[in-house]
């Protein structure tokens, strides 16, 4: 049986629900965490929650095919904490104290195979404020569906261009994390982005990895869970 925060429960899927509906979940001695990416390939997501974060932690090594849609509809009624999380033959049970929500997971052979976090070598890096980040993004919309990135030494320039308009917002570092030396553009969808730059707006910081037309990066730590999200840029041409 686990027992965790209901709210860092909800936080853990509510990063994988940004991308993805459905995943496959590993239960190991350490945690828990999943590897996906969406249904057009664009971009993946990995979510660790270590056994630390939970109040009590006593299952491991099993692989299970996670609905995240509907777990994080059981979150939503299951609202208080702790809550206890447990198996009952091939269901999962989900309890508060006051709903006992019963779940039968996906087989996890129907489920996408986890990918293999590509090899990049993303040596333009700098530290920004999640909100700050939410909400230049969450701006360009005014302006168009692709937005372009550019690290300019320590700044983050983010941009986005129309017909006629054109929209800049440069965010400087934040932390000790940046390479005064790193230089890279790339431009990418705005949908994407924006559901990236909604998830982890409660961070505090971001940590952002790029280079020249190549997918970009954003690792972060929210209340105990690490996530990394890899987007792939957009063609000039598109």
């Amino acid at each position: 049986m686990m027992k965790i925060d209901q709210g860092r429960l909800a936080t853990f899927v509510r990063l994988i629900r940004a991308l993805v509906p459905e995943c496959r979940l590993m239960i190991t001695a350490d945690g828990l965490n999943t590897m996906a990416v969406d249904a057009a390939n664009v971009a993946m997501v990995s979510v660790r929650l270590p056994k630390d974060a939970f109040e009590q932690y006593g299952v491991q090594g099993d692989e299970l095919g996670m609905d995240v849609t509907k777990w994080k509809a059981a979150l939503d009624i299951c609202e208080n904490s702790p809550i206890e999380i447990g198996q009952e033959k091939d269901k999962i049970v989900i309890r508060d104290g006051c709903y006992t929500y019963t779940h039968a997971p996906l087989d996890p052979s129907t489920v996408r195979k986890r990918p293999n976090m590509p090899n990049l070598s993303l040596a333009a890096t700098t530290e920004v404020d999640a909100k700050e980040l939410f909400e230049a993004v969450k701006a360009m919309g005014v302006v168009g569906e692709k937005v372009r990135f550019t690290m300019k030494g320590v700044v983050l320039e983010i941009s986005a261009e129309g017909d006629t308009d054109k929209l800049v917002k440069e965010i400087e570092p934040k932390g000790g994390r940046a390479d005064p030396s790193g230089m890279a553009t790339a431009l990418f969808s705005l949908d994407y982005l924006a559901d990236i730059a909604r998830a982890v707006k409660d961070a505090g910081t971001v940590t952002i990895h790029m280079k020249t037309d190549n997918p970009v990066r954003f690792d972060c730590d929210i209340d105990q869970i690490e996530v990394s999200y890899l987007l792939a840029p957009r063609l000039e041409g598109d």
